[in-house]
């Protein structure tokens, strides 16, 4: 199964690591919403909490590529986006007080 997948490329684990970081960042948003609404509690997950979680799925699946994958290219990339978008999120969040709704 592993060996189809595409070849080892810094680019591609780029783009993988910005879908997942997406995917798991809509998938969070939606269950907190979820909870916000049937709890009727808005302050349920506060604004960090759910980009915290989103980072830390993101670099379980920079694990698996790295460790079981045995594709290092493509797990500098996956890592390169997260961190960079962590960054800027930071910056965003703490210096700006960008909360998002």
């Amino acid at each position: 199964m592993w060996n189809k997948l595409p070849q080892d490329n810094f680019f591609v684990g780029m783009i993988a690591g910005l879908v997942t970081l997406v995917l798991s960042f809509i998938a969070l948003r939606a269950v907190r919403l979820a909870f916000v609404i049937y709890y009727d509690n808005p302050y349920f997950f506060p604004a960090p909490r759910v980009e915290f979680i989103t980072i830390v799925i993101t670099l379980i699946f920079f694990r698996l590529v790295i460790v079981n994958m045995k594709m290092d290219k493509t797990g500098r990339g996956m890592l390169f986006v997260t961190v960079i978008l962590s960054l800027v999120y930071l910056f965003l969040f703490f210096k700006h007080n960008f909360r998002l709704p």
